[in-house]
């Protein structure tokens, strides 16, 4: 008896123990937030635990613990270490708990593809047209008989609904829109409704909406015509100047960007329709300061230099195949990409197009690593050293997004943003993040449409 109240006692002190250790001092015994491992390579996490461990895992066969595929919950015996050998590129949370009822810690685990990429550092125009057209803000409008008024608004279209349809007929652009709007259909006089499909955040509305008839003027001719229109400014595409940031040889892929392009309300809710990604010729600078964040002006052309297409658009990046391989006159041969174990604070570089289609090479620190257990833009802090890029620019400017970083002959991340307040420094993504991007699965494809010029409707 006295042998089986001192078993429990000394279980229910290691059960309170155990649940008072604070993250950090678990982290220190070797239980981390995070891990990244590359596709052959095998690695070990915690200490020889004096009793049961056990395993569940989120995602079935990325990873191997203890020679055991993840796919349903494991034990590991006391005594034991643990170790994790990657079965294929992707993302897995480790749940540990002890008895199978103390949480030790949550794990998650990225496995990255061995590979090594060209860098790329070339400019791109990047050109995404979208399914439907995008609603990017309201108008008002004069009718006929001399009401002012915001008929689209009124009906409850909402800025960055994408109208897919107008009385079941698809439409892709503008002049779709306007076509199917005063379209022939009602001649006997009654007042004009017509039916509009939209997409809203992934979920499809039917909206009836009375749209104005209009006097408007023909700008060339002057001629005086009478058109019916929503109130709404819309448009069909998008296009913008960004940076590669790799190009995969063995299959032809690439990344870049390094961020999603986002609608004019920041979501991510526009199908692509057709993508591509053209060379860039950068004319001029917009010089950079703080509280005006500089910009890269450029010309491309959409027909004769495509350079590949976009098939995601996702947090991380752009990415496609190429049509033609891509080379760097610095970087001749492809360098490793870095896991965020290799990365450092300290000296590295940043490839970008300042001038023509020339990549240059310029000088940054990275003052800053997060490690971090999920994608992220913001991975790495970086700050511009190189007077050359100040004064011709003033640091980072818009454009920039993708441009490479490469430290210790390896690919570590590109830049992302930044900082309003100093343009000499900002963020970059880690490359581990993009690189994993290229072997995920196809999900659906999104385009978040840059903010370009649109017209009224």
């Amino acid at each position: 008896m006295r042998r089986v109240c001192l078993y429990f006692l000394t279980f229910a002190v290691c059960i309170a123990a155990i649940s008072c250790i604070s993250p950090e001092v678990r982290e220190s015994l070797g239980f981390p937030v995070y891990m990244s491992l590359v596709e052959g390579e095998v690695g070990s996490i915690g200490p020889r635990m004096p009793f049961d461990l056990h395993i569940s895992a989120d995602q079935s066969q990325v990873v191997k613990v203890n020679d055991h595929v993840l796919g349903e919950d494991m034990w590991v015996q006391a005594g034991r270490k643990i170790s994790i050998e990657p079965l294929r590129a992707g993302i897995v949370n480790l749940e540990m708990k002890l008895f199978g009822l103390i949480p030790v810690r949550r794990i998650a685990v990225s496995v990255f593809p061995k590979a090594s990429v060209v860098v790329g550092g070339h400019s791109i125009g990047v050109l995404l047209a979208s399914r439907g057209v995008i609603v990017s803000d309201y108008t008002s409008l004069v009718d006929v008989d001399g009401r002012r008024v915001s008929p689209g608004k009124a009906a409850g279209i909402q800025i960055g609904d994408v109208i897919v349809e107008v009385d079941g007929v698809p439409v892709d652009t503008v002049e779709d829109v306007e076509r199917e709007l005063n379209a022939p259909r009602l001649s006997d006089g009654r007042e004009r409704y017509v039916t509009l499909t939209v997409m809203r955040r992934g979920q499809q509305h039917l909206l009836t909406v009375k749209p104005a008839l209009c006097d408007v003027i023909n700008g060339v001719s002057g001629a005086r015509t009478r058109r019916y229109r929503l109130g709404l400014y819309v448009r069909d595409s998008a296009a913008g100047v960004g940076t590669l940031t790799f190009y995969r040889p063995e299959t032809g892929e690439y990344g870049a960007l390094g961020h999603s392009i986002t609608d004019i309300t920041g979501r991510p809710d526009t199908d692509i329709a057709d993508g591509q990604i053209v060379r860039a010729y950068i004319t001029g600078v917009s010089y950079g300061a703080s509280g005006r964040p500089g910009e890269k002006m450029g010309t491309f052309d959409g027909v004769v230099d495509v350079l590949g297409d976009i098939r995601r658009n996702t947090d991380c990046g752009i990415y496609g195949l190429t049509r033609v391989p891509l080379t760097n006159p610095i970087y001749s041969e492809p360098i490793p990409v870095a896991s965020v174990s290799e990365v450092r604070e300290g000296p590295a570089k940043m490839l970008t197009v300042v001038s023509g289609a020339t990549i240059e090479e310029f000088d940054i620190v990275i003052e800053k690593i997060q490690r971090q257990s999920k994608p992220d833009t913001k991975g790495l802090v970086i700050r511009v050293t190189d007077p050359r890029l100040i004064a011709r620019t003033g640091g980072i400017v818009q454009g920039m997004s993708g441009s490479p970083i490469v430290q210790d002959g390896k690919l570590v991340g590109a830049v992302t943003h930044v900082l309003v307040s100093d343009p000499t420094s900002g963020y970059g993504i880690l490359a581990e993040w993009m690189l994993l991007q290229t072997q995920g699965p196809a999900a659906e494809l999104r385009s978040h449409a840059d903010v370009s010029p649109a017209r009224a409707a």
